[in-house]
């Protein structure tokens, strides 16, 4: 197992837990898989690994699809009583055949550590199963998940605030409830017409004299 942490000053015990997950199947309770305990600036971690292929075989043995089933990973912080205050995060249960590593993210505010992430890879890129069949070969696989196999990364991360989006003015509403609508803005000449017409009077009555005059000269 290997960690890359960061030093939290005020974090408490911490536990991980595990399981397997079926809608359709029975309820598995969580074991522990791993126990964080930090001293000064060096976590210790104690690995405990649950049996999972008693489960895989109880959801076979009931008809279920395992494409449908997944493996859930809790993180117990210290203080919680119940699993319905646990974070959760869950990955497909036939991705772990084939990840040759696994990730737990944690992340801290305020010295507390309060939620994680868990990924596997490699994972297909469209994030399906792949194809399965019922020879003998696949069964035997498929009851025999260990998760000691995974080269398994712990990390800690500051938890951040992401920005928030930027929302757009709404419209102003009308006393019915509808949308006012914008006044349509002016042409050129509605505009300048008062500019305009008082140069065109003034070229018309510059322009008289001048023609006069050229008449009486002929």
């Amino acid at each position: 197992m290997r960690l890359s942490l960061i030093f939290v000053p005020a974090v408490h015990a911490l536990s991980i837990q595990h399981r397997i997950f079926h809608p359709c199947g029975p309820s598995f309770e969580y074991a522990q898989r791993a126990e964080l305990a930090f001293d000064t600036f060096e976590p210790t971690v104690y690995a405990t690994s649950l049996d999972l292929s008693s489960h895989v075989q109880r959801l076979r043995d009931a008809d279920l699809d395992l494409d449908k089933a997944y493996y859930q990973v809790a993180l117990q912080r210290d203080g919680d009583v119940s699993p319905t205050e646990w974070d959760v995060s869950s990955v497909k249960l036939c991705h772990l055949y084939h990840a040759t590593s696994d990730t737990i993210t944690l992340y801290a505010k305020d010295g507390h550590v309060h939620a994680l992430n868990y990924f596997v890879s490699p994972v297909p890129h469209n994030g399906a199963c792949l194809e399965r069949n019922n020879s003998k070969k696949r069964v035997e696989k498929d009851t025999n998940l260990q998760l000691e196999k995974l080269n398994t990364s712990i990390t800690l991360q500051s938890y951040s605030t992401p920005p928030l989006p930027e929302l757009r003015t709404p419209p102003a509403l009308t006393t019915e409830g509808e949308p006012v609508k914008p006044i349509p803005e002016k042409s050129f000449i509605q505009k300048y017409w008062i500019y305009i017409v008082p140069m065109v009077i003034a070229l018309l009555m510059s322009g008289g004299p001048e023609e006069s005059q050229g008449r009486a000269r002929s």
